[in-house]
C-alpha cells in the first residue's frame, strides 16, 4: 500500500460556509411529513367531485423525532469521516464501518490510501437522493456524495457512492460501500481509478501522475516529460483566465484506459483522453455552464467561463513506443486540459445537430498544433501526409465532427493534421499567441459556424489577422491551392 502522507489541505480560494452543507437525504420524506404536521390536513381531489375533500391524518411525534435523530446521526458520522480523512487517520476513517463488513473495510482502506496521495483544497461528504424508506428502514441504502476539489481544479466536483447503513438505537454503522452508478447531470466521473486498484503516484510542480501498484508504469519516470509538456502549454496560455492550476494524469494499461472515467464516449484507437468533471457547489449540487457575463466580449475571449471543474488525463501506456511519443501525447492532452471552459461537455439544445454541437476540428487541430511546437519536424511530416491524403479530403475546408474519430487510422490522422493546418497558418501569419487567440474564438463556434470560410473569417479577422494571408498559408501547407 502506498505511504499515507501528512495532510496536504490548502485554503479554498472562494468562500466556504463554516457549517456543513444542508442535509438533503431526508428531503422526500420531510416534504411529506411537513405537509401533514404543519397543515394537519391532506387535500384529496377526485374526478367528479364538486369540491376537494379534506382528510385529516395523525402523525406520531416519535416518528418525527426519529427522523431528526437519524439525520443528526448521519451528520455526525459524515463529519467524523471528513475529519479523519483530513487528519490522515485511517483508523478513524474506518471506525464507523461494521467490523464484520470485510468488503467495505477493504474498499475504504484502498480508497483512503489512494485519495491521500492527491492534494485537495476541499473535501466533504453529503447524503443525497434518499427515498422516504430511509425513515422507516433500520438498514437503509443511501447515496453519499463525495464533494471535493483538487488543487489542480478550478471548482468542486461530485462522485456518488452507495452506502448501506444500519441503525441501532443511537448508533449508525456502515455495512457496505460501493461506487454508485447514480450520476448527476452529465458527470463523466464514472469508474475513478482510485476506486479500482491501489495506486502509486508521484507529484511535482502542480502535476500528479498515478498508476496501478504492481504495474510496469513508473509515475516518477514520467514526471520530467510531464513537466516539460506543462511548461510548453502554460507558456502558450500565458495570463489568460480560467486555466486549471495543475494537471492530474493516470497511466493505465489498455483495459484500464478503456475503463477509467469512461463516460461511453468511445476510446478504441485512442492513446490518451481528457475528461472534465462537472462543477458543483458546496452542497454537491452540480452547476450549469456559466456564460461570459460580457455579452459583447472580444473574439479572443471565451463565450463560457465555467464548464468543467477541472480535468483528468488518462493515458494508455501499452501503446507508447517511445518516451518521445509519451511526451507528445501529454502535450496534446494538456492542451485540452488547461482550459475546461473551452470544451463543450455535451450536445444540447434543439434544432439540427450542427447548430448546437461544438465543432471538433478546432479542438483537436489546436492540440495537434501544440504537439508540433514540442517536436521538431513533426509539422512538416504531418503536412506531407495531408498533401498525400487527397482521398480523405472533406467537402468543406475542414473535417466535419461526424466521423472525425474515424475507425480508419489513416483517415483519423489526416483529420487531425488537416485541422492543425489552420493554426500553423495563423502562427506563420501572426505568431503563436495569435494562433491561441484563434483557438479561443473558434472554440466558441457551433459546427455550422466553423464549417465555412465566411464564419471562420470572422474569427481570423476578429483576432487581428488578415484572412487572405491566413488562407493562403493554410492552402500552401495542405496542398489545396
Amino acid at each position: 500500500m502506498p505511504e499515507i502522507r501528512p495532510a496536504t489541505f490548502e485554503t479554498v480560494p472562494e468562500f466556504v460556509p463554516a457549517e456543513r452543507p444542508k442535509r438533503r437525504w431526508l428531503v422526500p420524506a420531510a416534504v411529506a411529513v411537513v405537509a401533514v404536521v404543519v397543515a394537519g390536513v391532506v387535500v384529496v381531489s377526485r374526478p367528479g367531485d364538486a369540491a376537494p375533500e379534506a382528510v385529516t391524518a395523525a402523525v406520531s411525534p416519535s416518528f418525527v423525532n426519529d427522523s431528526d435523530r437519524r439525520s443528526r446521526l448521519i451528520d455526525e458520522l459524515l463529519a467524523r469521516r471528513v475529519a479523519a480523512f483530513k487528519a490522515g487517520d485511517l483508523k478513524a476513517w474506518l471506525a464507523d464501518i461494521d467490523p464484520a463488513a470485510a468488503k467495505a473495510i477493504a474498499f475504504e482502506t484502498k480508497r483512503f490510501a489512494n485519495l491521500r496521495q492527491f492534494r485537495f483544497t476541499s473535501f466533504d461528504l453529503s447524503a443525497s437522493n434518499v427515498t422516504a424508506t430511509a425513515v422507516f428502514d433500520e438498514k437503509p441504502d443511501v447515496i453519499i456524495d463525495q464533494i471535493s476539489r483538487l488543487t489542480a481544479d478550478v471548482d468542486r466536483s461530485v462522485i456518488p457512492y452507495n452506502w448501506k447503513l444500519e441503525f441501532t438505537g443511537d448508533t449508525v454503522r456502515i455495512t457496505d460501500v460501493a461506487p454508485s452508478y447514480h450520476q448527476a447531470y452529465e458527470n463523466p466521473l464514472l469508474f475513478p481509478p482510485f476506486d479500482d486498484v491501489p495506486l502509486k503516484s508521484a507529484s511535482a510542480g502542480g502535476i500528479t501522475i498515478a498508476a496501478a501498484v504492481g504495474s510496469k508504469s513508473n509515475p516518477q519516470a514520467f514526471l520530467p516529460a510531464a513537466q516539460r509538456a506543462a511548461k510548453l502549454v502554460r507558456s502558450l496560455w500565458g495570463s489568460r483566465p480560467y486555466a486549471t492550476p495543475g494537471f492530474v494524469i493516470f497511466l493505465g494499461d489498455h483495459k484500464q484506459f478503456l475503463k477509467w472515467y469512461d463516460n461511453n464516449a468511445g476510446r478504441q484507437g485512442a492513446v490518451g483522453v481528457t475528461v472534465f468533471p462537472r462543477p458543483a457547489d458546496e452542497e454537491g449540487t452540480e452547476q450549469f455552464d456559466r456564460p461570459n457575463p460580457t455579452v459583447m466580449h472580444k473574439p479572443n475571449e471565451p463565450s463560457w467561463i465555467r464548464r468543467g471543474a477541472g480535468s483528468r488525463i488518462v493515458l494508455d501506456v501499452s501503446q507508447f513506443t517511445s518516451a518521445r511519443q509519451a511526451e507528445s501525447v501529454m502535450v496534446h492532452e494538456m492542451a485540452h486540459a488547461i482550459a475546461p471552459h473551452l470544451i463543450q461537455s455535451k450536445a444540447g439544445g434543439y434544432g439540427p445537430k450542427a447548430t448546437n454541437v461544438q465543432a471538433t476540428w478546432p479542438i483537436e487541430g489546436f492540440a495537434r498544433w501544440v504537439e508540433f511546437l514540442g517536436t521538431p519536424g513533426y509539422a512538416q511530416s504531418a503536412m506531407r501526409t495531408v498533401r498525400a491524403g487527397r482521398a480523405y479530403r472533406p467537402a468543406g475546408p475542414f473535417p466535419p465532427s461526424e466521423g472525425f474519430y474515424a475507425a480508419d487510422a489513416k483517415r483519423q490522422s489526416y483529420n487531425y493534421n488537416l485541422s492543425s493546418s489552420m493554426f500553423l497558418a495563423a502562427e506563420q501569419a501572426g505568431g503563436r499567441q495569435k494562433a491561441v487567440d484563434l483557438y479561443v474564438c473558434l472554440s466558441n463556434q457551433m459546427e455550422y459556424q466553423a464549417d465555412t470560410e465566411m464564419f471562420i473569417n470572422t474569427c481570423i479577422s476578429g483576432v487581428g489577422l488578415n484572412p487572405s494571408t491566413v488562407w493562403t498559408a493554410q492552402r500552401r501547407l495542405a496542398g489545396s491551392q
